[in-house]
């Protein structure tokens, strides 16, 4: 997922967040939280984690058909946008 925003911490041009959600039986982010395994600005984060609530959703299925909870990593890209 790449977000385009008007400016970033410190001038930079682009940086990217990762995040660890769980995804519910209904397919939609239940809970969202920083990849511990990285180091992560907690400010981006917490908009990863906003748009990802919003925009994502999964149709993970079992063999019979019924809806899987799962944990799903992301790596969620930011970038100014062009004036």
């Amino acid at each position: 997922m790449i977000i385009e925003v008007q400016q970033l911490p410190g001038g930079i041009e682009e940086e990217a967040v990762s995040i660890l959600t769980r995804i519910d039986v209904t397919g939609h982010v239940a809970f969202c939280q920083p990849n511990p395994t990285y180091k992560n600005s907690a400010a981006l984060v917490k908009v990863a984690c906003a748009q990802a609530k919003a925009l994502y959703t999964s149709d993970m299925k079992d063999d019979a058909g019924n809806p899987l909870p799962i944990i799903q990593p992301f790596r969620v890209g930011f970038r100014v946008a062009p004036k």
